[in-house]
């Protein structure tokens, strides 16, 4: 419970923070160049690569998968989660039933990576073209910075076994097309994960959803490396003291990186 506290009020702290991100985009699909174009607006530096990416990914402050077919590799696979375990935050696009082979990668690699690897991402028939953002997602991610009601994604599919506060977006029959994992429900208690059923949706617009993600992915990284401060339920005033001295700590890492 202290840890989700404090891990929410960095997240809040963060969001109302300027921070110029370093992003890493592959994948297979040509909307991965939309995505950088609208990082960049949004003052972050990206660098893209090719369909896959291994190597050593501690640089990123968050790193982006923008495919539809080919599948997350072995080699990926291991390369990705070492990053999560590191404190990074990850992004993975699944999709309609057009493209089971990539889905039936990321459910191998997603419960690989959850303490509760309940989930099946895909296989589920089409899931529409719209989704209602969960209010209550971890991390604040419906609302910081902006406020979110709505995902348009073209033609999207489906994910299975998520857990209430996990479901980022669902249909209106309350199919599950974008989740996200904070990191209390990833193996080691480290980083931030989100995937989104669709990948042409970043062809529509929706600057704040996308904002709105990558506040909650760069932030895993600063989260990760602060300390968790013993706070004190019976004295305020110190427990106040301690977020405000940790929030100093973040604002000066975050003016050295800029």
């Amino acid at each position: 419970m202290k840890r989700l506290a404090i891990s929410l009020f960095f997240t809040l702290f963060i969001s109302q923070t300027a921070n110029a991100s370093v992003i890493a985009l592959f994948g297979d699909r040509g909307e991965k160049n939309t995505v950088a174009n609208k990082l960049m607006s949004l003052g972050h530096t990206v660098t893209t690569f090719g369909t896959n990416i291994n190597g050593d990914l501690s640089v990123y402050d968050s790193v982006w998968g923008i495919s539809a077919f080919d599948p997350l590799s072995t080699s990926e696979q291991t390369v990705l989660s070492n990053y999560l375990a590191s404190g990074g935050g990850l992004y993975l696009t699944g999709e309609r039933p057009c493209c089971e082979t990539l889905n039936s990668s990321l459910t191998s690699f997603v419960n690989g990576v959850l303490d509760a690897p309940t989930v099946q991402i895909g296989g589920l028939g089409d899931a529409g073209s719209v989704g209602y953002i969960n209010p209550t997602v971890v991390g604040n991610l419906a609302n910081l910075p902006n406020t979110v009601t709505t995902w348009s994604p073209n033609a999207s599919g489906g994910i299975s076994g998520v857990l209430a506060n996990n479901v980022f977006a669902s249909t209106a029959t309350n199919v599950t097309n974008a989740a996200a994992w904070d990191m209390d429900d990833l193996v080691g208690d480290a980083g931030r994960l989100v995937v989104m059923m669709d990948v042409n949706w970043h062809t529509n617009g929706q600057l704040d959803l996308l904002e709105n993600i990558e506040v909650f992915l760069s932030s895993a990284s600063i989260l990760q490396q602060t300390p968790t401060p013993q706070v004190n339920v019976s004295a305020p005033t110190n427990s106040v003291y301690m977020l405000l001295g940790l929030a100093g700590i973040v604002m000066m890492r975050r003016k050295k990186r800029a």
